[in-house]
């Protein structure tokens, strides 16, 4: 949607903007379940680790999931290019999203 916008092509700005608007809530809503599911999954296991070798798995892919999370919507975690680097040397900080940007100026 970026690049479409950034080529002078046509987007819904006000339906892309309620998508991710509604994403990000539902975002928060299934963040929300990750430590109930995990207990209850070990309540099953009998408080045990090692019973289910895949609930690593599963830790690691929901920190990655919360990871995500902030970096498309509060700020940029990756640091993919040498803009990004330079942002990060000269400023002492990461970059606030671009998704976050554009949800508060209501524009993408």
């Amino acid at each position: 949607m970026k690049l479409d916008r950034l080529l002078g092509k046509q987007i819904k700005q006000e339906g892309n903007i309620l998508f991710f608007e509604k994403s990000k809530r539902l975002n928060w809503i299934l963040i929300s379940l990750i430590l109930p599911v995990l207990l209850i999954q070990l309540y099953i296991q009998k408080w045990d680790f090692g019973a289910n070798k895949l609930i690593y798995w599963g830790i690691l892919a929901n920190v990655f999931a919360v990871l995500e999370h902030i970096n498309y919507y509060y700020i940029q975690l990756m640091i993919d290019n040498k803009y990004d680097a330079n942002y990060l040397l000269n400023n002492k900080k990461l970059k606030k999203a671009s998704l976050a940007k554009d949800l508060r100026e209501q524009r993408i």
